[in-house]
Order: C-alpha cells, then structure tokens, then sequence
C-alpha cells in the first residue's frame, strides 16, 4: 500500500511539474511575441488552460509595462506561436474608447448606469503599434472609417 501512494505521489508530482514547465513556455512565448510587436516589456501573470465544447483555449493575464490594470486574452491552445496581431492593443483601445463613450455620456442627461463600449479596426492596411498609438492617433491616421464603435447600455446595442 505504501509503494502504491509513494508512486501516486510521485507521479502528481511529475505531472504538477510537466504543467507548471509547460505554462512558463507558454508564458514565455507569449511575452516574446508582445514585446516584438510593441516595443515594451510583458510580463504573463496567469496561465489557465479551458476546456469546453468548442474546444481547448487558454485564458492569459499580462500586465504590460506603461498600463496600471492587466490584460486578459484568450486563444485557442494551438495558436500559441501565433496570437492574433492586435490581441493586446484592441483592448486598450477598448478602454480608451469606453472613457470616451462615458465621458460623453455624462455630458448629456441620459438615464444610463452602466455603459461598456469596445472599437475595432476593419481595413487592409497594417496598423503600426510598435509605439502603441492610442485610438485617437488612429483615427487621425486611418480615418474614423475604419473605426467599429460598439457602445452596449444594458440590454441595448448602438452600433455605427
């Protein structure tokens, strides 16, 4: 009986370690690519595989230097060498643009207790963010045409 817990033990350990090894490559990999792209340090908090019906993913937490609150992003296990472009900077776009959207809001008397709001890029050119351009800067560049704004009030989307 002894033997038969002793070798348990030890497998949980080498499993525990296999994974633990597995999310600081994955880690790894993850500030790497950042970095390339944005020209400043990252550092991968949080490491969470998920599994669902749709299938394997891993859900991140980075904080990214210059940005007080962390980012989440999530991607499917196998894109870990190739994470979408703009994973990072569209969710500080977000943020900027959710400002925006409140700072209005605040300006007129509407009835609104919660707002949330996110903004997308929809064009053919490559947006530089190696200097991590702010949305501004972007629609001065590219236009307010390439701008999605979402602005979500409860139940209620606004759309443009």
């Amino acid at each position: 009986m002894k033997k038969i817990l002793s070798t348990l033990l030890i497998l949980g350990i080498a499993t525990w370690g296999y994974f633990a090894f597995k999310e600081h490559q994955i880690a790894r990999e993850i500030e790497k690519q950042l970095h390339s792209r944005m020209d400043r340090d990252f550092n991968v908090t949080k490491v969470n595989k998920v599994v669902d019906e749709s299938g394997e993913i891993y859900e991140v937490t980075i904080k990214m230097e210059g940005i007080e609150k962390p980012f989440e992003i999530w991607f499917p296990t196998i894109a870990v060498d190739s994470l979408y472009e703009y994973a990072v900077i569209s969710e500080l776009w977000d943020r900027q643009y959710e400002k925006e959207v409140k700072k209005i809001i605040k300006q007129h008397p509407f009835k609104i207790q919660k707002v949330e709001g996110n903004v997308g890029i929809k064009t053919d050119d490559k947006i530089n963010i190696r200097h991590v351009p702010n949305i501004q800067q972007v629609r001065k560049k590219y236009g307010e045409g390439v701008m999605i704004d979402n602005i979500y009030r409860g139940k209620y989307t606004l759309s443009n």
